[in-house]
């Protein structure tokens, strides 16, 4: 008994022991650099490639770095920001590595597009020559046929003279045989000279009879040679694409066109991470010096950021918006900067943040699909977070929504949806090429059943891209936007439907073209709009160029509405 109670107290000194050691080490600073120093197929590596998709690791990392950023002191917060500093290096030498497959992928596709080209031309005018040869052969068979049938006629014709003549012969011998022995004697010169007459004649027509049957023979081996040379299967193939070089062309190009897509997602999850941890050094760098500075932080502050309270729905990560304390009464202006897939934060561009805030107005950032790190797929979490915030915001208050991509898509169905049914007055609605869902424009500019993805080449998916545009209905921007700016391309890289139009070969040989979705939306009365396409001619990157040029813009447009 005594033994066991030894051993027992024993064991719980050791565990005590074990746990203080591990208080010791386990400090907030420790705590960042134990992840950043895991390799990602460590723990959360192996739990994104078990349980997770691949976005919700990056939220994973953003709950749990922002729910520990206010446990840093200042002394370790320069080694958090260096920790994470070399994340950063990494993310963008990663970003650059994908940047360059991205490249040498976009030419290995201008490659393939340039042989199926080339090739598409090349099976064309071997088709065309083998319809050329064909007709030309059986139109030989034909003029040859129809010259052996002429030369037969001309040999029967011969053929019938000397069976006449042969009668004939018979006739006269048959009827000088009849003849008495005085008249056959009288008659036996006459009958002679006929008969021999009739035979010279014959001879004749024989020897003319030669030659015609040489060139009947001739003829024959003629009409025989071209037959031969027609194939058995006389029908050229019609379907181009169905040629084995094509098929085996476009195979390639499917399979290039894949691991570019899967490259284009590595770099929108990369840049999403990336401006995550540039976010949360700044976080880092702002408390360290907060701390420096030892001043408490009231309840108003500390709620004027946005609280990153991380919902469990699903798979979903939902990251709600502040309390109502967050926002200030008396604040006139309030502008939400909405931004798409493609670009992780567009005010990295526009840079309006200390604009906008030097007018005393609240300056909102947010993604197409919400407010912080998500996996959503849609715009509704945006939708659902915006009206939270309209609750709290006064009616008295005026709202501006800008929204690029994606984006504008969202801020688009935020001002006619949700701040519609909730009789909320936008008073400025900026949007910069907005799409909708699949990154169509038609899905946001009609107001149907969301079209589907396509690629150009797929003939079957454009006839539905073409059908969908053909029986949709054209959205409306509601009466409560006051003002309506509405910039859009149709050459430059973004929606599927980008260009002017498409068409495509149907099987029966119809061509059918349709031109794509307008960026020009349809409008209530009484709303001040300025819509226009835009189009950037030399340019790689024509979103770029236009999120450039608006940054210009849109200052001149906003201040009437910030005053």
């Amino acid at each position: 008994m005594s033994n066991n109670h030894n051993k027992n107290t024993d064991h719980h000194q050791i565990a005590q022991q074990k746990k203080s050691t591990v208080k010791r080490h386990d400090t907030p600073l420790n705590r960042i650099a134990s992840i950043n120093r895991r390799s990602p197929d460590t723990v959360l590596g192996n739990l994104s490639r078990r349980w997770l998709p691949s976005g919700a690791l990056v939220c994973l990392q953003a709950v749990f770095l922002q729910l520990i950023i206010f446990s840093i002191s200042a002394p370790s917060a320069h080694a958090a920001a260096a920790t994470i500093d070399s994340q950063i290096a990494q993310i963008r030498q990663n970003l650059n590595r994908n940047d360059a497959a991205a490249s040498e992928l976009e030419s290995d596709l201008q490659r393939l597009d340039t042989n199926l080209q080339s090739t598409r031309q090349t099976i064309r005018e071997e088709r065309d020559n083998s319809y050329r040869s064909l007709h030309t052969a059986r139109r030989d068979i034909a003029r040859q046929k129809f010259e052996l049938e002429r030369i037969q006629q001309s040999i029967n014709l011969l053929d019938q003279q000397i069976d006449l003549l042969k009668t004939d012969s018979d006739r006269s011998i048959a009827r000088h045989e009849s003849l008495n022995a005085l008249k056959r004697s009288l008659e036996a010169t006459e009958h002679t000279r006929r008969l021999q007459n009739n035979t010279n004649r014959m001879t004749a027509l024989e020897r003319d009879k030669q030659p015609l049957l040489k060139k009947l023979d001739d003829a024959r081996q003629k009409v025989k040679a071209l037959i031969s040379q027609i194939p058995e299967s006389s029908a050229p193939e019609v379907n181009v694409d169905d040629h084995p070089a094509m098929m085996k062309l476009l195979q390639q190009r499917a399979e290039k066109a894949a691991k570019l897509k899967q490259v284009r997602q590595q770099q929108r999850i990369q840049r999403a991470t990336l401006a995550q941890a540039e976010e949360q050094k700044r976080a880092i760098l702002a408390r360290a010096q907060e701390s420096r500075q030892k001043q408490p932080v009231t309840a108003s502050a500390r709620t004027d950021t946005t609280t990153v309270a991380a919902n469990s729905v699903g798979n979903l990560v939902v990251f709600d918006p502040p309390p109502a304390a967050g926002i200030k009464a008396n604040t006139k202006a309030h502008v939400f900067v909405i931004s798409g897939k493609a670009d992780p934060s567009i005010e990295q561009v526009l840079n309006l943040k200390a604009w906008v805030e030097s007018y005393g107005a609240r300056y909102y950032e947010a993604h197409w699909n919400g407010f912080g790190p998500t996996t959503s797929t849609d715009s509704t979490l945006f939708r659902e977070q915006f009206a939270q915030y309209l609750r709290q915001i006064p009616a008295s208050a005026r709202i501006i929504l800008i929204g690029h991509g994606l984006g504008g898509g969202a801020a688009i169905e935020a001002a006619t949806q949700t701040a519609y049914s909730m009789g909320r007055t936008i008073d400025f609605l900026a949007v910069l090429d907005p799409i909708g869902l699949n990154n169509l424009r038609a899905n946001i500019v009609y107001r149907n059943h969301p079209c589907q993805g396509f690629e150009a080449e797929d003939k079957r998916a454009v006839d539905a891209y073409i059908n969908c545009v053909q029986q949709a209905t054209p959205l409306a921007i509601t009466s409560n936007v006051k003002h309506f700016y509405n910039r859009w391309q149709k050459e430059g890289r973004g929606p599927a439907d980008g260009a002017r139009s498409y068409s495509i070969t149907l099987q029966n040989g119809e061509i059918r073209q349709s031109p794509t979705a307008t960026g020009r939306f349809k409008l209530a009365d009484n709303i001040q709009a300025d819509q226009m396409r835009v189009f950037f001619s030399n340019t790689q990157d024509a979103h770029m160029a236009l999120l450039q040029q608006e940054s210009r813009n849109l200052p001149n447009l906003l201040v009437k509405h910030l005053r």
